[in-house]
């Protein structure tokens, strides 16, 4: 996927929906990362984001799929998959399918919203997006009304790349020019570290000329200040506080598809005296909404350029800007496939040589290994002692000191490697399939698939 030229593969966590859009043992359709998506939210509360069509025949679980106690059940022929994309049961079969797995995503639901997690590479998430409204110490000492539904607005079918909101971040400019602010503010902090970029930012002369108290120190007050934090650049969250009062805001940009997105936004505003009834309440809410659009209208009109032409004081943020977000695209993954890949290539090569404790020092403690069930040693292994048995009976039936790799195809934490060897008991030569999947430097589950060698390569 792309958009303005820019890789939409991006890392990170994305909106798709707000907490409230899927109530209790809810199903709903969603399409996002150009995929086709099923959102559920099981019995317990907790919300599953997966691929939304069955692995059996292709039904859609978004459209009449049912949420039972196991996960999420196919109106078609009643499969039911559970939540780690496993099938659990067919109910006119006395034992599930393990030929396929459903496409599962990590989801966080937080600051009434369901974020899900995307990586190019597979990775598992290893960040996380801050609580909107405690991420502040003034914001923490706030009670705020509930954002849902009046607090959010959806904007839809996009051309704004995610790259083009985070800039928002390092121009103070565009306030007085988009916003119609008297004056520009001054960024007074900025602090990034890892895939987090947090800054403060204060409005009116009274922080563009006394940013500083008496002792040179950085006044700390939070009054007409604006305090923001990207995780990554697709979610964000804001502090500000107003002469009216405090109000968090989060500015989510999400990919659809090729060539499209959308942005999520969500406003809490702080609880006062009698703002209900007064209007208060409403009235600092339609403030606080108002000044999205303007900027929505620019993004996407806007065309991404690389290089811009820079102002000179503007030029340090941006390039700034733009380096940290090179962390987000995939080819910053192309390393970690890489390693995974030299993992397997070590593994392949110490099977050959029967060099079994290094091929355990590369699986994980809680190993799990699924063997055909055909096989004379068929079934799932489960951590080093089940492991070992099998490499024990393995050299019986397959002569494993004649192993060659024909490929490896490595994609994130996953490689299948392609591997020939004879089998003993007919003399003929096997192909292999091995789907592996690798997660901090180890093998944490694989897949087995047996196959002829003329039946396989007659496959397209």
């Amino acid at each position: 996927m792309e958009l303005h030229g820019m890789d939409l593969e991006l890392t990170g966590w994305f909106q798709v929906a707000w907490s409230g859009d899927i109530g209790p043992e809810q199903v709903v359709p969603l399409r996002y990362f150009g995929r086709d998506l099923v959102g559920y939210r099981g019995k317990d509360g907790t919300v599953h984001i997966q691929d939304r069509h069955c692995r059996h025949l292709g039904a859609s679980l978004a459209h009449g799929g049912k949420v039972v106690d196991e996960g999420i059940r196919c109106p078609f022929h009643g499969w039911v998959w559970g939540p780690d994309g496993q099938n659990v049961s067919i109910p006119y079969q006395d034992r599930p399918s393990r030929a396929r797995r459903l496409g599962s995503w990590p989801v966080m639901e937080r600051n009434e919203s369901i974020y899900v997690w995307h990586d190019h590479a597979g990775r598992d998430p290893f960040f996380d997006v801050p609580d909107c409204l405690t991420f502040t110490a003034h914001g923490a000492r706030t009670t705020f009304h509930p954002a849902w539904p009046e607090g959010t607005a959806h904007f839809r079918d996009l051309r704004v790349h995610p790259a083009m909101v985070i800039e928002n971040g390092v121009d103070p400019q565009h306030f007085k020019f988009v916003h119609g602010t008297p004056l520009a503010p001054v960024i007074l902090e900025e602090n990034v570290d890892g895939p987090y970029w947090q800054n403060r930012v204060g409005f009116g002369n009274g922080w563009i000329q006394h940013a500083r108290d008496a002792e040179g120190n950085l006044r700390s007050d939070s009054l007409n200040t604006l305090e923001a934090i990207w995780a990554g650049i697709g979610a964000s969250v804001n502090m500000e506080h107003t002469r009216a009062g405090m109000r968090g805001v989060t500015i989510n940009t999400t990919p659809v598809e090729d060539g499209k997105s959308e942005i999520f936004a969500t406003y809490w505003i702080d609880q006062q005296d009698g703002d209900l009834e007064n209007g208060s309440y409403r009235r600092r809410l339609n403030e606080a909404k108002a000044a999205l659009p303007d900027d929505v209208n620019i993004w996407n009109n806007q065309v991404y350029l690389e290089p811009p032409v820079l102002a000179s004081t503007e030029g340090a943020g941006f390039r700034k800007m733009r380096r940290w977000a090179k962390q987000f695209y995939p080819s910053a993954s192309n390393t970690h496939t890489q390693a995974n890949r030299e993992l397997m290539e070590r593994v392949y090569a110490s099977v050959a040589q029967g060099d079994g404790q290094a091929l355990l020092a590369a699986m994980s403690d809680d190993i799990i290994v699924h063997e055909p069930p055909f096989l004379p040693y068929g079934g799932t292994y489960r951590g080093h002692k089940e492991l070992a048995n099998l490499f024990a009976q393995i050299p019986k039936f397959v002569d494993v000191r004649k192993l060659t790799v024909d490929r490896l195809i490595a994609d994130g934490d996953h490689v299948i490697g392609i591997l020939r060897m004879p089998d003993l008991t007919t003399g003929e030569e096997l192909l292999v399939a091995e789907e592996s999947i690798i997660r901090d430097g180890k093998i944490v589950e694989m897949y087995i698939y047996f196959h002829e060698t003329r039946s396989l390569l007659a496959q397209p």
